[in-house]
């Protein structure tokens, strides 16, 4: 009897949604692009539950007419490129004609959409890869597509997502990636029917401003044909760790390699930087993975050696974080400290002033000792008993070994209970903060930095609480050891620095 079966095409169908589609975060990627490509100018994006319940994505582009709309949600049905010449020379972002037809798999999708010459639009309904209906429907330009009960026919897919909160977090890291490579088109965001995002188109000097946290990014360029370079990157002194976008013809990639290039000129430590790519079709290759989340340069010694010159006009190699720290702890007059609003230290120097932020400097401080020589823990003098849900339950024993490490000994008491007997030491940690802090942990998985960046928060010396002389100096000793004491693990600054030059400036001296 033969064993080997032809497949299902609704099997097929899931199986291949599953190589495009692994969450909402994909969906909202997948859709926004065919935005972009459509050429529109605003993009509104709408989410409930985490994207569980509902994307929708409406863009004020081109707009299909019926007969496009009863093809759109089809397997390989494109309009972005028509023979295989054309994958050599991808300008698009998308080009393959499978991410609607994988969203229509494994989703109940609608579309509706107008051209500008038509006075109204159609409206397709789709469940399973299957048009239910098609209807006329009053609209203004463009295309609106909402995607209902994601995976709902995929239990086993469903199941395995996160929590609505981590899910949207994904999402609108997604969005933001876009709205960094395209500031001249708005992006709107409402997360369960709040609007938390309104980014009116700029130029990209003001987006990146905006969306980086930074104000003193250095920017760079050079090259010429087959490929130009923009990158806008901190001063070595205010490195800090974060997202790394690279953006190859707008398209955010991930590339190691290109990682490591722009390390090397920190001392060999990750920081946050965009880097945006102008590269001939010809000279790379987007058609590597169904995501096209990377790709594939002809000649990528190339790249990363003009990327090396080109960042190297204005930030040589070597300059590192910690000679930066060393000439500022050489500044400092710890000798006069002063406590404001039991929130921050002032601090003079020679050349001004330093604000220390004591919150943001004792998670530096707390985080970097945890995660590099981890903590015995101090036993706290009433155990505190926690009552988890099965999420919290599941993340408490993937991560529970960790926990110890970092100084947070557990022990089980009841099916879905748990007794904290020891917090990290030196900190002061109550049953309010314990709690808080099991709340956020099942929210950042399993690992290590992100495990230490949640025990660092809530274990951290709040604002409003006093210090004394000792503490003060104590604190920003520690701080100053620190391998990067400019920063806090969540990237937010420790300390800033004003210079007698500009209290002068601002008082009219």
């Amino acid at each position: 009897m033969a064993e080997i079966i032809t497949l299902p095409e609704e099997i097929v169908a899931k199986i291949a949604a599953g190589e495009v589609i692994f969450r909402p975060q994909s969906v909202v990627k997948e859709l926004i692009e065919n935005a972009i490509d459509a050429g529109a100018d605003r993009i509104e994006v709408e989410i409930a539950g985490g994207g569980r319940r509902l994307i929708r994505v409406f863009d004020n582009g081109r707009g299909m007419d019926r007969e496009d709309l009863l093809r759109c949600y089809l397997k390989h049905t494109t309009s972005k490129i028509k023979s295989l010449s054309d994958l050599d020379r991808v300008v698009t972002l998308g080009f393959r004609g499978e991410a609607l037809a994988a969203i229509a798999a494994v989703s109940r999708l609608r579309i509706a959409s107008r051209t500008t010459d038509s006075e109204l639009g159609h409206v397709i309904e789709v469940m399973e890869g299957e048009l239910l209906s098609i209807t006329e429907i009053g609209m203004e330009k463009g295309t609106e597509v909402s995607v209902y009960d994601l995976f709902f026919n995929l239990p086993a897919r469903r199941k395995f997502l996160r929590s609505a909160r981590w899910e949207t977090k994904l999402v609108v890291e997604k969005l933001k990636q876009y709205a960094f490579a395209y500031p001249e088109i708005r992006f709107i965001l409402r997360i369960d029917g709040r609007d938390v995002m309104d980014l009116s188109k700029k130029d990209l000097p003001e987006r990146v401003a905006d969306l980086s946290g930074f104000d003193d990014l250095i920017m760079v360029e050079g090259g010429r044909y087959p490929v130009r370079i923009k990158a806008y990157l901190p001063p070595p002194e205010k490195a800090r760790a974060g997202e790394n976008l690279i953006f190859v013809n707008k398209r955010p990639v991930v590339d190691r390699k290109i990682n490591a290039v722009v390390r090397e000129h920190y001392g060999d430590k990750p920081t946050f930087f965009l880097l945006f790519l102008d590269v001939a079709p010809e000279f790379y290759d987007v058609n590597v993975h169904p995501s096209k989340s990377e790709v594939r340069f002809h000649d990528h010694r190339y790249l990363t050696d003009l990327l090396n010159k080109v960042i190297a006009t204005k930030i040589p190699k070597g300059k590192t974080v910690e000679q930066a720290t060393l000439l500022l702890k050489e500044e400092l007059r710890p000798d006069r400290l002063f406590q404001l609003h039991k929130s921050y230290i002032l601090a003079e120097t020679e050349g001004g002033l330093i604000i220390i932020d004591q919150h943001a400097a004792h998670e530096r401080i707390i985080y970097e000792r945890i995660l590099n020589r981890g903590d015995e823990g101090q036993p706290l003098l009433f155990p505190i008993s926690l009552e988890l849900n099965d999420e919290q339950l599941r993340i408490f024993e993937e991560v529970k070994e960790i926990l110890i490490r970092f100084g947070i000994k557990t022990r089980r008491f009841g099916p879905k209970s748990i007794v904290i007997e020891t917090v990290p030491s030196l900190t002061t940690m109550d049953a309010e903060d314990v709690i808080a802090m099991f709340d956020d942990l099942a929210q950042v998985g399993v690992r290590r930095e992100e495990i230490a960046k949640v025990i660092a928060c809530h274990a951290a010396i709040k604002t409003n609480t006093p210090l004394t002389d000792e503490e003060m100096h104590l604190l920003i000793d520690q701080l100053f050891n620190c391998s990067d004491p400019y920063h806090c693990p969540h990237g937010r600054p420790t300390h800033i620095k004003i210079s007698i030059e500009e209290m002068n400036r601002r008082l009219g001296r």
